[in-house]
């Protein structure tokens, strides 16, 4: 199979965002056909002569903007984007020459360029795409929208994530005609329902409660308010938050949305969009996005080992689920 998906970053402050991007999407697309540059060239080889001989018409290129994409220097002061030798450049102008798809993908908070017609050849046209974010505390929903993307441009998905589909397809059928709960969810009674404590994510446990959603398969989660005065990780985000709003926080509440899934028996997995906010607050911004999952026997209730994985950090955390009577 071709390589189709090609991630073009500067090493400056882009490698770990292009790092996370390429083995997130080779969880969807398989990772033989995500291309992260000196991480998929021969040893010794001339990798601008490779990359130029991979990309084609049907290839799609990522392009990373974050802050040092175009405004790195070299060490007297000259825009490196102006240099003949800038590798972002090069792979930009093969991507262009081979007819590839070419997506900007604004990192966190990098702005669109403004003008993007006074910037050097081939940095000119980068305006003519269409730009997507790529941000950190929002990782889950912009790499599901990216993925989304790049299916719909014809790239093709692992065998696995297709079989899912298909069956979600069917059980949407089946429930329009029969009535029926979705099928590859498993019916109540539900397993996680009722009061536990998470432990690993916090200083002290933190007291959660699962409870069913509105549709068949779905849970809810919600937290006691969570006491962060002595939590050292939320210093700084305390010390900005009284210098914003003139007030203390002084305690979160988390909160959950998520499903049980029935992916293979006889194991249940718990996959859950998760926020933090300000307690007493209830239509506040979140303060933080991630997700949690877990995989269960059908018949337990735990303890559960789980993983936690929070968007601004980038990294999955090992935590366990303890039931409360």
């Amino acid at each position: 199979m071709a390589t189709r998906i090609f991630i073009s970053y500067r090493s400056a402050d882009g490698r770990d965002k292009a790092t996370a991007l390429a083995r997130d999407l080779g969880e969807r697309f398989g990772p033989e056909q995500v291309f992260l540059d000196k991480d998929d060239l021969p040893a010794g080889g001339a990798w601008r002569q490779d990359l130029a001989r991979h990309l084609n018409h049907q290839a799609v290129v990522l392009l990373l903007l974050t802050p040092q994409y175009l405004g790195a220097t070299t060490a007297d002061g000259q825009a490196r984007i102006e240099q003949a030798d800038d590798p972002l450049r090069r792979e930009l102008q093969a991507a262009l020459d081979g007819g590839a798809r070419v997506v900007p993908l604004l990192c966190d908070d990098t702005a669109p360029p403004v003008d993007a017609a006074t910037l050097p050849p081939p940095f000119h046209r980068i305006a003519e795409f269409t730009f997507r974010p790529l941000r950190a505390y929002d990782w889950v929903l912009d790499l599901q929208r990216l993925g989304d993307d790049l299916a719909a441009m014809g790239v093709p998905q692992r065998p696995r994530q297709r079989r899912l589909a298909l069956r979600a397809g069917a059980a949407v059928l089946v429930l329009a005609a029969a009535g029926a709960t979705w099928w590859a969810l498993r019916p109540p009674p539900q397993p996680l329902v009722g009061r536990w404590l998470l432990h690993g994510a916090a200083p002290a446990a933190v007291a959660v409660s699962f409870s069913p959603g509105a549709q068949p398969g779905t849970l809810q989660l919600d937290s006691a308010a969570v006491d962060i005065r002595q939590d050292p990780a939320w210093r700084d985000y305390r010390a900005f938050w009284r210098e914003r709003f003139g007030a203390e926080l002084d305690q979160v509440v988390w909160r959950g949305q998520g499903q049980l899934l029935a992916d293979g028996l006889p194991s249940l997995r718990l996959d859950m969009a998760l926020q933090v906010r300000p307690a007493g607050a209830p239509h506040a911004e979140p303060i933080a996005t991630g997700s949690l999952g877990a995989e269960l026997p059908a018949t337990g209730r735990g303890p559960l080992r789980a993983r936690l994985w929070w968007n601004a950090e980038q990294r999955w955390q090992d935590v366990q689920l303890q039931p409360q009577p």
